[in-house]
């Protein structure tokens, strides 16, 4: 199956209220991503490809959000941040990368198979599968989203949400 992911960047505002897939802004580009391919810019001067294992600091790209002015890439188990033009150095995730979300603080989050990380720039704190699901029968991390208070939201098992408020996770059934 191949995934596309879009990137909308301030250039074409109105674009992304058209979108069908998940958008972010950097600069003035507007990126499409795909999990086979990699990633394309399409900026005032023209359409630039970064190439899967090429030209990509990450071998595969599975998801993507507007984290200020630059957007974070998920994939391969890290991180990378891309303001449109170039790619900041790839950082791993101690619990995988397969979504990302950014607070508003500055701060990214990920869900990965063993759990939910947070990247506050220097380094990440972590949460286990069983820490975040809180007993619920499936601990599947579907997806998440991240507010501006640096607090997150995540979908667990297709059923439940756990919210962490800065504190601790609580599940809402």
């Amino acid at each position: 199956m191949r995934r596309m992911f879009v990137a909308l960047g301030a250039a074409l505002p109105v674009a992304a209220s058209m979108s069908f897939a998940p958008t972010a802004q950097a600069a003035d580009a507007v990126c499409f991503a795909s999990t086979q391919f990699g990633l394309s810019c399409v900026t005032a001067d023209g359409i630039k490809s970064y190439a899967r294992g090429k030209d990509l600091p990450i071998r595969s790209i599975s998801d993507m959000k507007s984290c200020g002015d630059k957007i974070a890439i998920a994939g391969s188990s890290q991180i990378v941040l891309f303001d449109g033009e170039k790619f900041d150095a790839p950082v791993r995730s101690t619990t995988g990368a397969s979504k990302v979300s950014c607070d508003g603080k500055g701060g990214i989050w990920t869900t990965g198979f063993r759990g939910v990380s947070y990247w506050d720039g220097s380094g990440w704190k972590s949460w286990s599968r069983d820490d975040v699901a809180q007993g619920e029968k499936s601990k599947y991390l579907t997806d998440l989203a991240a507010g501006p208070d640096g607090t997150v939201w995540v979908i667990v098992g297709g059923r439940s949400v756990a919210h962490y408020d800065g504190k601790a996770w609580k599940i809402f059934k």
